[in-house]
């Protein structure tokens, strides 16, 4: 996928290894939501997080026919959440693609904090037809490297730009540190306590980027233009996981089972995905849940724990600890984990860590390792209506039961018993039609318009309308006006995590609504915040004000259940092909986005239950919900590709895109799109017999980079490709 990076208005953005991001027309994340995948047909997205794990499930180099690229909102013909593109990959046919190829690329990936490692990639395929009606075809891909290692250790996630070391103070979160996420209190005079980080290196089993996938597909023709296609794919990877917590997966599995029956006029296909997690563990859980088995944070019984060590040592309670000192402080509260007088770790450390790896996430004991299984069983037709004769009829539809299951790790699904956790279900399905009419030689109007429905959501039409006029066979205007939509991914619909600062609460009403929270049932963090720290109490079961000493007015946080995404976009292009040697491609799009989804955090009014736990009222919730505000983005993409004489090939493109509007606060717009980006490159495949090359450079602008993770401007660079073959 590196290469898409080089095409006209493509962003590609890496976490790892093995997880590249593909997105278009900003709002780039190393995970895209709203960006979808097809493999022959497959949506290659796992339905746990919403998005492709990179290559995963795509086909291995070997077996590529073709790769096309749709930029902006697409929903009128792929359904929900082709919001920002799409990308089509189409496999080779055993039928056209016959006989045995093999690949071996080999390499070292070297860097300051990781050093030198080898890296390769392997890939075998064989395809074979028998007397024209009846053809299959095998894969093998294998592709093995050390992934990147993180060691920024020194700069303050919360500031990164400070050009002071702040690794001493109190509220400290590291970077690159695990553990130290959660701001545990705040002390007048002393400021908000945060719990010693660790290194990745220390927490993570092994630094291993692997992916081990295959598949295999049997074509059988039943006549000249009826093709029965069976095809599966497997897969295996580990990785590290950037999201806006570090994940390690580990054995993570996916797969997907198709039948598909095609002619020239119709298809009906039907496939199955499903997708694995066992080994995988989340890396600031386990940061935290080795912190607290040293030196639990807080203990209730009688107010001991590492708060109140530190405290102790700050006032100079502790002998032989400097008073005022965080960092004597700190290591006071952390002398049970790590040594004081050596400042090395105790030597029982890795055996907590290998426990608290192997334990299961919110559970207890606690641990980090999760569990995800998740399975999409899908169908489709489509039908080209070539009977009509007064203009070019599609029509189509589809219909998906999904079926999500955590075994209560990261899902509500066992909000009454962790022993006894069910599957979350769900469904959508979706009917299109498209109409397109030559008006003239010159002119073609082309309409769409869909209607899609998910459980928990109202149902949605996306229309789209073009126009293209070709006043010659070498240059075309086109003209259109789409819209699109994207149902919130399943984590931010049914999510369930109990996190020391608030529990994160789907937004899903067949979820949350058991809660009390959304519609009214909490108050605003400011006004609460305002009322408890001047005295003010709640009831603990039934929410009545207790005291008020402040008299302080508590105001109602009124959200809505979560909704879908939605945008608009109209857009003009030209292509053109002058003196036959310089193709042109230039367009300009302008797009408005509104009810996009952000978290905010309230205060529960009243008590409620999980898995037959008290929540006391008072307590923190972040709810998934939709910002009123709007969104704005345009754009203006170039693209140039010039034949020079004996083979040559020069190409160039530019990319200038704007973002305009704000969101409130707890939404994070995540736009992370240079303003200018522009890439050029010059190829020739036949520079001799048997020898070829390709060059390639692209820039981008320094831009601001924001998640949910941290915020930071990343710099300007370049990127030189090339290759001889």
């Amino acid at each position: 996928f590196d290469a898409l990076a080089n095409m006209k208005g493509v962003q590609v953005t890496s976490s790892s290894l093995t997880n590249t991001s593909v997105n278009t027309r900003g709002f780039a994340d190393v995970g895209n939501t709203r960006f979808v995948q097809l493999i022959d047909g497959i949506d290659a997205a796992d339905p746990t997080i919403g998005h492709a794990v990179g290559s995963v499930m795509a086909p291995g180099e070997l077996d590529i026919e073709s790769l096309e690229l749709i930029p902006g909102a697409a929903s009128a013909l792929y359904g929900p959440n082709a919001f920002n593109g799409i990308m089509l990959l189409k496999s080779k046919s055993p039928f056209d693609f016959q006989g045995l190829s093999a690949m071996v690329k080999m390499g070292i990936t070297n860097s300051k904090a990781g050093g030198a490692h080898p890296m390769g990639t392997y890939s075998l395929r064989y395809a074979k037809a028998f007397k024209d009606k009846l053809a299959l075809k095998v894969n093998f891909h294998y592709m093995g490297a050390n992934d990147w290692t993180a060691n920024d250790i020194k700069a303050d996630r919360n500031n990164p730009s400070s050009k002071t070391d702040l690794t001493g103070m109190p509220d400290f979160d590291g970077v690159n540190l695990q553990g130290d996420e959660s701001a545990l209190v705040t002390i007048p005079g002393i400021g908000t306590l945060h719990r010693t980080g660790f290194s990745e290196n220390i927490l993570l089993n092994n630094q291993e980027a692997r992916v081990l996938k295959g598949d295999a597909a049997i074509h059988y023709k039943l006549n000249e233009k009826m093709e029965l296609i069976g095809a599966v794919r497997l897969a295996q990877a580990s990785a590290l996981y950037q999201a806006d917590v570090k994940y390690a997966f580990r054995r993570y599995q996916a797969q997907s089972y198709k039948l598909e029956l095609k002619s020239d006029q119709f298809f009906v296909r039907s496939y199955v995905t499903n997708t694995v997690s066992r080994k995988s563990y989340h890396l600031g859980a386990l940061g935290a849940y080795v912190n607290e088995s040293f030196n639990p944070s807080y203990r209730p019984v009688d107010g001991s724990g590492w708060i109140n060590d530190y405290v102790t040592a700050f006032l100079g309670g502790a002998a032989g600890f400097a008073e005022y000192d965080p960092v004597a402080a700190r290591s006071y509260a952390d002398r049970f984990m790590i040594d004081p007088s050596t400042g090395n770790y105790v030597a029982s450390l890795q055996d907590t860590i290998n426990k608290v790896r192997s334990n299961l996430f919110q559970r207890n004991p606690p641990g980090a390792k999760f569990f995800t299984r998740a399975t999409n069983w899908h169908t489709e037709l489509f039908y080209n209506f070539k009977q009509i004769k007064w203009a070019e009829v599609i029509a189509g539809g589809n219909f998906r039961y999904t079926s999500v299951f955590s075994d209560g790790t990261l899902f509500d699904d066992a909000p009454d018993d962790p022993n006894n956790a069910q599957p979350i279900l769900t469904n959508t399905y979706g009917v299109y039609t498209q109409i397109a009419k030559s008006i003239s030689e010159k002119l073609k109007v082309t309409g769409s318009i869909r209607y899609d429905k998910m459980k928990d959501f109202d149902g949605h039409f996306t229309p789209r309308v073009s126009m293209v006029y070709s006043p010659n066979k070498n240059h075309n205007f086109r003209a259109s006006f789409q819209t699109g939509f994207r149902f919130p991914e399943l984590t931010f619909q049914f999510i369930y995590f109990d996190n020391p600062d608030a529990i994160f609460l789907g937004g899903a009403s067949s979820i949350a609504s058991r809660y009390g929270v959304h519609n009214g049932g909490a108050w605003t963090k400011d006004s609460y915040d305002d009322f408890y720290y001047q005295g003010g109490r709640l009831d603990p079961t039934t929410g009545a004000i207790l005291t008020n000493p402040g008299n302080v007015t508590l105001e109602t946080a009124n959200i809505a259940y979560v909704k879908p995404e939605q945008q608009q976009t109209f857009e003009v292009g030209y292509k053109g092909l002058l003196a036959g040697e310089l193709f042109i491609d230039l367009n300009y799009y302008y797009s408005s986005y509104t009810d996009f989804t952000g978290t905010q955090v309230v205060v529960g009014k009243v008590s409620t239950t999980h898995q037959g736990t008290q929540i006391d009222a008072g307590r923190l919730w972040s709810l998934g919900r939709n910002s009123p505000n709007t969104l704005h983005s345009s754009g203006v993409g170039l693209g140039l590709i010039y034949n020079l004489p004996k083979d040559f090939v020069l190409n160039a493109n530019y990319n200038y895109t704007t973002f305009s509007g704000t969101l409130e606060d707890g939404f994070l717009t995540q736009f992370n799109t240079p303003t200018n980006r522009f890439g050029i490159g010059i190829a020739n495949r036949k520079l001799a017999k048997n020898f070829g090359f390709t060059m390639n450079y692209r820039y981008q602008q320094s831009f601001f980079w924001q998640s949910l993770f941290g915020e930071t401007t990343i710099p300007a660079y370049g990127v030189l490709d090339a290759q001889v073959n």
